[in-house]
């Protein structure tokens, strides 16, 4: 066995002893399988994306005993047939793998005849049919599969096959073992390696990290130096993958962590091995900063900003930090610790293998500021203020085409937060709504998705008073290189060939000031676009209907669309038990109001929208958070050089400040 020495095992069976919790957590979730299982026999398993509601966009419910009919958990709108039926399959297969490696553990623990016999059912159920499966696939971004309809999913599949085999192997026959590592190890081995993309991406070290662990179990070496040391094998991805700053480069903290808890399946049956990831101290020290990266991105409910696809936080990422904190037991790997005990309780799976007693530290909001890697800027005011500017690379396909944009909340709630992405990547708004320029709070043109671009942080700094002040500068040009990663265009090289944006920010906690330059060489509409989760409240005496905003898809989405032809000075939301005031510099640009689908789709948010076809122009807006009845700031002035904005704040009290940005 190579996941746990002795000593091991029997501190693991005294925990669960200890704690009833652990066992009867592994029960409740797989007992199903302990009566009745569904293995495909063909390739019937397509893409977990497809169990969708097409008009949600979130996940239908899962019901292991229903193949036949799915039901949205939001409209109640029942589903049959495809895509659905090969999504439950999806759904059934990892439902097995994790089941399988699930119930070894059982049978580790209590020897428990039953949950042994249902791993070697699995695993020998596969190893039947995998052969047979044919190759199938057509997901976005992903060569075929065998299992699923890609060939991610089959790596993740295989990695907890690979795990559960460790755990029973020697309660298997020879036959049998023949029987998995023939029928399935190697077979799966050879799909994988055919299959894998030449690229930087989560998806390689997925299928590098079920490599390793075939390698493992099956003692072969050449699969095992294809995982570890081959250009885009583990070690690669590892050493090339991590921006300065220890972010994944794909700048989404979802797949940061996804990521990272591929490289960490890997270890769980490597760390004990010649072939331990953590035996290089270099490669040490990179997963350690990239698992405290967590720690300095945290907002108070234990989620993540969103940033490009996904939405995560460290609920259900026991599978990392258990093992983590086992590792380096320092006070970092104690918070981020503490932050996945909130949602766990430490009674999950991974705290049974690899948990040892963990030391409490005091949880801390520190901005973090970062003008080198991921160029994220996070801010914790007070009230449950957060501010989020992203200044990011580019980062390939879980991109959001959304340089400079901002996203904040107040009063724990995410008024004007990032719509983050579909619950599933086939959900119709996934590519036509939620991904696109025009949905997030930054400028767009034409209403066109922005092209890869070189983005610069000219200044990050905070002063005595705190406030904070950010500054970057996204420029297209054609000498932009590209990440080492495969990319489909999904943007327009023709709307901004040429052309210069640059954001300011001045973070003063109750308000700030957004100064945003753009620079270009065409009279195409350059909108800058802010959504919230409020009404607008200020009268409006004199306005005309819009039919659309552009032709473009994001923009077909919005409706109740109207122009302002007021000279208007100020703007009031309200946003529940607070107010949301923008204070406008307009300068003869339009000042569009709309409505667009919230995530999930089942309700509306505000879109405000300041429009020009000038060539070179600058969005000045002051926005002021507060409770009801309670705003500071009574009016703002605004003049404008050549070199500057200088914008003047006449508060409730009569106090002036001015801002030279």
């Amino acid at each position: 066995m190579l996941s746990f020495t002795p000593h091991e095992i029997s501190l693991i069976q005294e925990k669960a002893k200890q704690n009833s919790n652990y066992l009867n957590g592994i029960l409740q979730r797989h007992s199903d399988l302990l009566n009745h299982l569904y293995i495909q026999k063909t390739a019937i398993a397509t893409w977990p994306h497809y169990f969708i509601c097409p008009q949600c966009s979130v996940k239908l419910i899962y019901d292991y005993h229903n193949p036949d009919e799915y039901t949205c958990p939001l409209c109640n709108q029942k589903y049959t047939g495809e895509p659905y039926l090969g999504g439950w399959w999806s759904e059934t297969a990892y439902k097995n793998a994790e089941g399988a490696f699930e119930l070894a553990v059982m049978y580790l623990i209590t020897q428990d005849k039953k949950a042994l016999q249902c791993v070697k059912d699995i695993l020998l159920g596969y190893a039947q049919y995998y052969g047979s499966y044919e190759v199938h696939g057509g997901i976005p971004y992903n060569n075929p599969g065998k299992m699923f309809a890609q060939v991610l999913d089959d790596s993740a599949a295989l990695n907890s096959f690979t795990r559960a085999y460790d755990l029973i192997s020697d309660q298997l026959t020879h036959d049998e073992q023949h029987q998995i590592i023939h029928g399935l190890f190697l077979p799966g081995a050879e799909h994988l390696m055919k299959n894998m993309t030449p690229q930087l991406h989560n998806h390689e070290v997925c299928i590098c990290s079920a490599l390793g662990n075939i390698g493992l179990v099956t003692e072969n070496q050449e699969i095992l130096d294809f995982a570890l040391n081959q250009k885009y094998g583990i070690k690669y991805q590892i050493r090339h993958g991590f921006l300065e700053d220890a972010m994944w480069f794909e700048g989404s903290m979802g797949y940061h962590l996804y990521t990272l808890n591929w490289i960490l399946r890997y270890e769980t049956l490597a760390r004990h091995t010649e072939y331990s990831l953590f035996k290089d101290d270099q490669i040490k020290q990179k997963l350690y900063k990239a698992l405290a990266l967590a720690s300095k991105l945290v907002l108070k409910d234990g989620t993540f900003p969103k940033i490009n696809d996904s939405e995560a936080g460290f609920k259900d990422k026991e599978s990392i930090y258990e093992l983590a904190y086992t590792i380096f037991k320092d006070d970092v790997m104690a918070l981020c610790l503490n932050h996945v005990a909130k949602f766990s309780k430490r009674n999950d799976l991974y705290a049974l293998l690899y948990g040892t007693q963990l030391h409490q530290v005091p949880a801390y909001k520190m901005n973090y500021l970062s003008e080198t890697g991921s160029q994220l800027a996070l801010i914790h005011g007070t009230n449950e203020r957060t501010f989020l500017f992203k200044a990011s690379p580019y980062g390939g396909e879980h991109d959001h085409y959304d340089r400079l944009a901002i996203s904040f909340s107040a009063f724990g709630k995410d008024v004007c937060g990032d719509l983050g992405t579909a619950s599933g990547y086939s959900a119709p708004l996934h590519y036509a709504y939620f991904k696109n320029t025009a949905t997030h709070n930054t400028v767009v043109i034409n209403g066109e998705n922005m092209a890869p671009a070189q983005t610069i942080v000219n200044t990050y700094k905070e002063n005595a008073e705190n406030e904070i002040y950010l500054d970057a500068t996204t420029t297209w040009s054609k000498d932009f290189v590209m990440p080492d990663s495969f990319t489909i265009k999904q943007w327009s090289d023709e709307c901004y060939d040429g052309v210069t944006m640059r954001r300011k920010i001045q973070w003063c906690d109750n308000y700030f000031i957004d100064v945003f330059h753009v620079n270009s060489n065409s009279q195409l509409p350059k909108d800058w676009t802010l959504h919230l989760d409020g009404n607008l409240i200020t009268e409006l005496n004199h306005t005309e209907k819009m039919n659309s905003l552009s032709s473009s898809t994001p923009h077909s989405h919005f409706h109740s669309i109207i122009k302002a032809n007021d000279d208007v000075k100020k703007l009031t939301y309200d946003c529940g038990d607070f107010d949301l005031h923008i204070h406008p510099m307009l300068n003869n640009k339009e000042l569009i109001f709309a409505k667009g689908p919230a995530n999930p789709a089942t309700r509306y948010l505000s879109y405000l929208i300041e429009r020009t076809t000038a060539e070179n122009t600058t969005f000045v807006n002051v926005v002021e958070t507060c409770r009801k009845e309670a705003e500071c700031i009574d009016h703002v002035d605004f003049s404008q050089n050549k070199d500057h904005i200088e914008v003047t704040i006449t508060f409730k009290d009569g106090l002036k400040k001015s801002y030279k940005m």
